[in-house]
C-alpha cells in the first residue's frame, strides 16, 4: 500500500510516494483528525501521533510526518531510526537546534 502525497518545498511542486502517514497535529495529545480525513486509507496508513507506541513499526518503509510541533519532532526523530524513508512536512519554516552536539 502506497499513495502519491504532493507538496510544495520552498515553492517548488514535489510529489512522492508513502507508505504511511504520521499525523501530529493538535495541542499534544488532542488529536486533530480533521487533515486526516484528506488521504484514502485504502492506498495509505494514517495514524495520529496520539496512537504511536515504537518506531519498529515504520521499519524499512516510507514516513510523511505531518506536522512540527512537540510530538511531530519527536515522532521524527524517533521514526527515522527505523525508516528506510522518512520527510517531515510543516507548514513553516522551522530552526530545529540539536539537542546534543558533537564536540571536537
Amino acid at each position: 500500500m502506497e499513495e502519491t502525497i504532493k507538496y510544495l518545498n520552498e515553492g517548488i511542486e514535489r510529489e512522492e510516494f508513502f507508505e504511511y502517514v504520521v499525523v501530529a497535529t493538535g495541542f499534544f495529545a488532542k488529536p486533530n483528525t480533521e487533515f486526516m480525513e484528506k488521504f484514502n486509507s485504502e492506498k495509505i496508513e494514517v495514524m495520529h501521533s496520539c496512537k504511536y507506541k515504537d518506531g519498529s513499526y515504520f521499519k524499512n518503509k516510507n514516513v510523511l510526518v505531518v506536522g512540527n510541533s512537540h510530538s511531530g519532532c519527536q515522532l521524527a526523530v524517533e521514526i527515522s531510526k527505523y525508516a528506510n524513508k522518512l520527510n517531515h512536512l510543516f507548514r513553516r519554516p522551522y530552526v530545529v537546534i540539536p539537542k546534543f552536539t558533537l564536540r571536537e
